[in-house]
């Protein structure tokens, strides 16, 4: 399966943003470079396209753009996960547990004496 590589400029206008918006996902590093020609950075099509309406999304959500790269990088509090685990911890029922299961632990020893 070979990918269509576009210029940052194509890819900008079918997002409708601009290309220094691209440039600048490219420069975090939301963004993978397919290729270079010379000097121009060539993007494939579908990741670029995928990738940006995920940023998109997290944008819409309220993210920063720093807290953004740390989900699309598979990190978590400077922890790096394998991809099913990755899943679980982004559960929002698995965030509930652990705050319920912190208080229980807590009140549990501070009823201890030591």
């Amino acid at each position: 399966m070979t990918s269509r590589l576009v210029k940052i400029e194509d890819v900008a206008k079918i997002c409708q943003l601009s290309a220094a918006t691209i440039e600048y996902y490219l420069d975090l590093g939301l963004i993978r470079v397919g290729a270079r020609q010379g000097r121009t950075r060539l993007l494939e099509k579908e990741e670029a396209l995928k990738r940006i309406n995920t940023i998109k999304n997290f944008l819409d959500q309220g993210l920063s753009l720093k807290v953004i790269k740390q989900k699309m990088n598979g990190h978590f509090n400077g922890v790096s996960f394998p991809g099913k685990f990755k899943k679980f911890l982004s559960n929002r029922f698995f965030v509930l547990f652990l705050g319920w299961a912190g208080f229980y632990v807590l009140g549990f020893f501070a009823g201890r004496r030591i």
